[in-house]
Parts: C-alpha cells; structure tokens; sequence
C-alpha cells in the first residue's frame, strides 16, 4: 500500500470545521507528519516551505511558476487542448493533453507526480494524459484517479 499526501493549494474552502485558518492550517501540516510521501506544490509558498521543513519522507515537488522536481511552461492554447513543455527531474518533454486552464494543468502536474511516487513508467504516464479531460476547479483528485485507472 502507498501512503502519500498531496497538496495544491491551501484556501478557506474548508474553514467551517475550523475556528481559524490558522488551525485549518495545522490540521493539514499534521497529516504530512504520518505520510511517507508528498507530492508538494511550490506554488502555494508558505504551505509548500511549512511541508518541506517538516517533512522526513521522499518528496516530489511541482510548479507552474518555478523550477521543481515536476515543472510545467505553456507554450499554446489550442481548441483541442493545451500544448507544454514538461520538465520532470532535468529532462524535457512536449506534452499536449486535451486540458484547459491553469488549474487543470497544475492538477496533471499533481497525479503526474504522484504516479512518479507510483513507478508508473514515463512512457505510460504520455499515453495516459491524451485520455485526461478538463476538470471543474473544485476537482482536485479526478486527475489522479483518471490516471490510476488506465492501469
């Protein structure tokens, strides 16, 4: 069994089981202190420095903004999808996924990475993300699950 977290971003989506953001934020940091691995979006700045300070199992890291373990760069929007380079580990990759928005492309950044955690092979994950399709924003984990079951 693989025991890993993930995190995208941290909002007040779920603030009304906490009193604060504050303890929202806590409860969420806990979770990591139990995992042995992470998939960390560098993007959400003070989320991704409180994980990687605290936690002790193997990470991957993502980002759309800056170099991570997992990366991505837009290059084109197309009607049929979106066209980026994709940086995984220092080497370079053309991917077009029938997928639209940052969102949507930041939530293939995180099953991609969490597949790495997998071992699912590079070769596989390529022909997976032709069968991903846009997602609502509030549909963190469909990528995932759309990935996990091509296999």
């Amino acid at each position: 069994m693989h025991t890993f977290l993930e995190t995208s971003y941290l909002t007040s989506d779920h603030l009304d089981f906490y009193h604060s953001f504050e303890e929202y934020k806590k409860a969420k940091l806990k979770l990591f202190t139990r995992a042995k691995k992470a998939v960390v979006n560098l993007d959400d700045e003070g989320m991704s420095k409180n994980i990687l300070s605290l936690f002790k199992g193997q990470v991957i890291t993502y980002s759309m903004r800056q170099k991570a373990d997992v990366f991505a760069k837009v290059i084109k929007l197309e009607k049929t999808g979106t066209v980026f380079q994709l940086h995984v580990y220092g080497d370079n990759y053309l991917v077009k996924a029938p997928i639209h928005g940052d969102h949507n492309i930041a939530n293939f950044l995180a099953a991609f990475s969490a597949c790495l955690h997998l071992k699912i092979s590079l070769q596989d994950l390529f022909k997976a993300a032709n069968f991903i399709t846009s997602l609502k924003e509030d549909s963190r984990f469909s990528p995932i699950i759309q990935v996990i079951k091509l296999f």
